[in-house]
């Protein structure tokens, strides 16, 4: 194998490979002369060692930075989580009805903040949770009524 007059030696993976061309350092000329093209190294334009200014680095933003909780949303979905267990207890009727207004109102307020303000999804969970909550009152209502079986009254003389 011969060495063409002027180039480069073709390249052999069993020959030690030079130290100066590891990785990080900048690529060989290309073959036939010439150069690559110059790339600016300013870090604001954009060039492979750093995202432009206005791009967000992985990991997150600034810190403290970000929407904010919505605490309407988040009373919302508590209410409605406890509100559907608690049905039969009458105590989930109240709760079932405030998880509907707070998820309407956090719910308009995450819409109104122009996405300052998240919550949206919790406060429409809130909303399903407490609607929920209503018809399972109005089932049990249906049930009660049908079986007739509005006696509560407890019997201790047959003791």
């Amino acid at each position: 194998m011969s060495t063409p007059p002027g180039g480069p030696p073709p390249y052999d993976p069993n020959q030690p490979q030079d130290p100066n061309q590891g990785y990080g350092a900048p690529p060989p000329p290309p073959p036939g002369g010439g150069s690559y093209p110059s790339y600016p190294t300013d870090p604001g334009s954009g060039g492979y060692g750093q995202p432009p200014y206005d791009q967000p680095q992985y990991g997150g933003g600034q810190p403290g930075g970000g929407q904010q909780t919505n605490g309407l949303a988040i009373a919302s979905l508590v209410t409605g989580i406890l509100g559907i267990p608690l049905v039969c207890c009458w105590v989930g009727v109240l709760l079932s009805i405030a998880a509907i207004v707070t998820g309407f109102l956090g719910k308009k307020k995450a819409d109104e903040s122009g996405g300052r303000i998240g919550g949206r999804g919790m406060a429409l969970a809130g909303i399903i949770l407490g609607v929920i909550g209503v018809v399972l009152l109005i089932v049990l209502i249906i049930l009660v009524a049908a079986t007739g079986s509005f006696d509560y009254t407890f019997d201790t003389d047959s003791m």
